[in-house]
């Protein structure tokens, strides 16, 4: 990266923030192909429903917090969605990072991989109502990956990996490892570690842009509503490019999780533009585009879209 990076400063724009609210659960209906059950059609995932008796409406189809979804009947209060394959795709933020130890990255490739089976099976048996035996499945899923926290230690006491790079990679297992427990307490994944809602606290949303420097290099900034609380972002660059070197923004923290995945942490808050600048291989094509997400209150909102370069 050429001394010429060194110019990025963080400026300051106010945003006019998207309205919005806390988000709430999708109501029931057709989704993509899909129709509800006649006693779900209305209403929300959680609501009471029959037959069979006992039982309440649970998302088969679409995001729970979307503003449709496509419900079932089944017994049960629990889970209130039956759609757990966007946490399983996600997963592979966790299965491409590294702290440059063999040991630990062999052990999450398979951690990750049994979590996505787990997580497979429990989708399709709760989809067919057979609910009884998916909260074990969800256990096991966070399990998987909290095996991976152990090694970590082990690792770090060793010295083998480096305690920063250990704290991102943590970090980023914390997120996965409390959204599976959120789906496995009855939420829709959201439940005080990620959350694919795009309202943050306080209402709005967050967006951000790509500007082209040069052949493999971009800038990147972007900007949440006001408010404060916010704890640090992550950027995840598509088209299996690898980020080869960074510019952060003043007072942050940052590092590489895997090729493609920049973690920064530092508190700032909204109503600011905060920049960047990125190094990858291959170089960036026109209109690639990229997402983000940003931690608040021990939750983490998004993705959230950058457009350009």
């Amino acid at each position: 990266m050429t001394a010429r990076i060194a110019g990025i400063v963080v400026a300051t724009l106010l945003l006019v923030a998207t309205a919005g609210s806390t988000h709430a659960l999708c109501i029931c209906g057709d989704t993509d192909g899909c129709g509800s059950a006649l006693s779900c059609s209305g209403k929300n995932p959680g609501d009471a429903c029959t037959p069979p008796k006992n039982a309440t409406c649970k998302v088969v189809k679409g995001n729970a917090e979307g503003l449709s979804c496509c419900c079932g009947c089944s017994r049960g209060a629990v889970p209130l969605s039956c759609v757990y394959g966007d946490t399983a795709s996600r997963l592979a933020a966790l299965e491409g990072a590294t702290c440059g130890a063999p040991k630990l990255d062999k052990l999450t490739t398979h951690a990750v991989g049994r979590a996505r089976k787990l997580l497979a099976s429990g989708e399709k048996a709760c989809a067919k109502g057979k609910t009884g035996g998916v909260p074990g499945r969800l256990r096991a899923a966070r399990n998987a990956l909290a095996g991976v926290e152990k090694k970590l230690d082990k690792l770090v006491a060793k010295g083998v990996i480096d305690s920063t790079c250990a704290g991102s990679y943590r970090a980023l297992a914390d997120t996965f490892i409390a959204e599976i427990d959120s789906l496995a307490s009855g939420g829709t994944g959201g439940g005080g570690g990620t959350t694919t809602t795009t309202t943050i606290p306080g209402g709005g949303t967050c967006s951000g842009t790509l500007t082209a420097y040069d052949a493999n290099e971009f800038d990147m900034s972007f900007a949440c509503p006001g408010g404060s609380g916010f704890t640090g972002f992550t950027v995840m660059v598509p088209g299996g490019r690898h980020i080869t070197d960074f510019l952060r923004p003043n007072g942050f923290t940052c590092a590489v999780l895997g090729a493609a995945t920049w973690d920064c942490t530092g508190d700032f808050g909204g109503d600011t533009v905060y920049a960047g600048r990125l190094h990858v291989v291959p170089a960036p094509s026109s209109g690639m585009g990229a997402t983000f997400t940003v931690g608040h209150g021990g939750a983490t909102y998004g993705p959230f879209p950058m457009t350009g370069p």
